[in-house]
């Protein structure tokens, strides 16, 4: 096998090629992540398919079987397959059979981070959009550099970056966990996991990001079962 670790990293050989797929992969992950993180700050519970194998080179980009609110139950999967296949291009029929996966694949992710985007809006959630190429065959997918409520910014791009992370392992921690099951549910209460690390979001992020939305405190805290003292911050577990 070449080794591509030998090679000198420049912006035209393919390893600077893998590592910008990766790093795009791993993006298009962490936006996933913070999109039903949001959901479920706002009372969805998002179920998960648990995956077979994990993403070893890039952050892990799930398949959502479904959104729930109350009784109210929304067939996530069904409705991505659904848009797709109208959305798929005739065009398209005629290419081998490998690379009309690739196109259906990948369109499936632009389709699943749209619709999260669009379930975020109607929570209150405004998205900057940032430009991207447009795509023939593929349904192009959204991306944002910032998230934010009633006029006031939530989450710029590193925090997205930072807390899309924290939620990406998390989920494949809670999949591990839940061996033996072909779907795992997302509440509000598995999210004090994000904070189970040394990474920890610190009191002034919380108070900060809960005063933001108008929110009261309580609910926040009652993500956190326990207080612990850091050396220049306070963490909650």
């Amino acid at each position: 096998m070449e080794d591509f670790g030998r090679k000198p990293r420049s912006k035209t050989n393919s390893l600077s090629q893998r590592e910008l797929k990766q790093e795009s992969k791993s993006w298009e992950a962490i936006q996933q992540s913070i999109l039903m993180y949001l959901l479920i700050e706002n009372g969805y519970i998002v179920t998960i398919d648990r995956p077979d194998k994990f993403a070893h080179l890039s952050k892990h980009f799930f398949v959502i079987s479904s959104i729930k609110k109350g009784i109210n139950e929304f067939k996530f999967c069904e409705e991505i397959g659904r848009r797709c296949q109208n959305m798929t291009n005739p065009a398209i029929r005629v290419c081998q059979q490998k690379q009309l996966k690739r196109h259906f694949d990948k369109s499936k992710s632009s389709l699943c981070v749209n619709l999260l985007i669009e379930f975020a809006q109607r929570c209150g959630y405004n998205f900057t959009i940032r430009g991207t190429r447009s795509s023939i065959y593929t349904v192009k997918m959204q991306k944002f550099c910032e998230i934010s409520k009633s006029g006031k910014t939530l989450y710029n791009k590193e925090d997205i970056f930072r807390i899309g992370s924290k939620v990406n392992d998390v989920l494949k921690e809670l999949c591990v966990e839940a061996n033996g099951k072909e779907c795992v549910d997302i509440s509000y209460s598995d999210m004090k996991k994000i904070d189970e690390n040394e990474n920890s979001v610190t009191t002034d992020e919380i108070v900060s990001r809960s005063t933001s939305r108008g929110e009261f405190m309580e609910r926040t805290m009652s993500a956190f079962r326990r207080v612990g003292f850091g050396s220049n911050y306070v963490v909650l577990y």
